[in-house]
């Protein structure tokens, strides 16, 4: 008989349960997905692993909660969903992971810090529905480490920032402490240190790492997401490295990421302001007074403009289909 607290242990909990209870599975294998990779996913159930095929309806993305009745699986509901464009080319929908609490944007000190990078990847986080956490690695590579936190906090106002160095071990703890208990997901480009920060929270060198490159470019050690499970309770999960991120818009992340600029617009003169020399433009004034950054301001409105125009390409695309279907 399956318990509760062998369950616990994967990640379900009391509502799980009442779902599996709602659609009757009970006796059917239940589990987690772990990984994904070659057109198969991973299941951990508390009598072992499953791989089932993943090539048709409902798809699986780790973190998601599964159950095989009958050779045939059936997907819960996901409470978060990471999505994310393919890259600024390409309008694909990726879902990335799911039911994820915490998604951790690691950006690597030993290269320039890009408060707008990182701003990305937090309306990334938004969008999912799961808590952004700022985790700047390497600290020890640099002697500016609080400016450079004061930098990220600045530009970034209302989500948590931390360093650690794996190497020294600075922050390590702090970290261990905040993800307790939580799926985590990392998220950042190669050679941020994600495999780095996901082996040392491990307690173990799980996950393969590799050295930069002299280009500064990181190298892709991770080829599959998945899920690890954190002895002190909670899972991490690996993703490859993003060299185009971008978001899908499907959320509010935008709005909460820059939920102090968003309150400020309200106030603007018009509603449709362009908050382009724009008669009673709130950012606008607040620029010129200097109480809000000109560079924050201008990346709340590059975030904006990319989500107008991925909308854009959506319904244009629609209306050609449409329109073929009409044919």
């Amino acid at each position: 008989m399956v318990l509760m607290s062998d369950l616990a242990g994967l990640g379900f909990d009391e509502l799980r349960l009442r779902e599996v209870q709602s659609n009757g599975l009970g006796a059917a294998a239940l589990g987690r997905v772990i990984r994904v990779d070659r057109g198969m996913a991973t299941l951990e159930t508390v009598t072992g692993s499953l791989r089932v095929d993943n090539v048709a309806e409902p798809f699986l993305v780790v973190g998601d909660f599964a159950a095989i009745v009958e050779g045939k699986t059936h997907r819960f509901e996901r409470r978060t969903e990471l999505v994310r464009r393919s890259g600024y080319r390409r309008d694909e929908r990726q879902v990335m992971a799911a039911n994820v609490d915490v998604i951790v944007v690691v950006r690597a000190l030993d290269t320039q810090l890009s408060v707008k990078r990182l701003a990305t990847l937090v309306v990334i986080a938004h969008d999912s529905g799961a808590t952004p956490l700022v985790v700047l690695t390497k600290s020890d590579v640099v002697e500016n480490i609080n400016e450079l936190m004061d930098e990220a906090k600045a530009g970034l106002p209302g989500v948590e920032v931390m360093s650690v160095s794996a190497k020294t071990g600075a922050g390590l703890e702090e970290i261990r402490q905040r993800l307790l208990g939580k799926t985590v997901v990392l998220l950042g480009e190669s050679g941020a240190g994600k495999s780095t920060l996901t082996n040392v929270l491990l307690g173990e060198d799980h996950l393969d790492t590799r050295e930069v490159r002299r280009d500064g470019q990181g190298r892709h050690t991770t080829t599959h997401r998945e899920l690890v499970a954190l002895s002190h309770g909670g899972a991490i999960i690996d993703t490859p490295g993003i060299r185009e991120a971008a978001a899908i818009g499907e959320g509010e992340g935008v709005e909460l990421a820059f939920a102090d600029l968003t309150e400020l617009e309200s106030t603007c003169r018009f509603s449709d302001c362009t908050h382009q020399s724009t008669p009673g433009c709130a950012l606008e004034a607040a620029v010129s007074a200097g109480e809000v950054d000109a560079a924050y301001v201008e990346r709340y409105l590059q975030e904006l403009d990319e989500r107008a125009a991925f909308a854009q390409r959506l319904e244009q695309r629609e209306r050609l289909a449409k329109r073929g279907r009409r044919r």
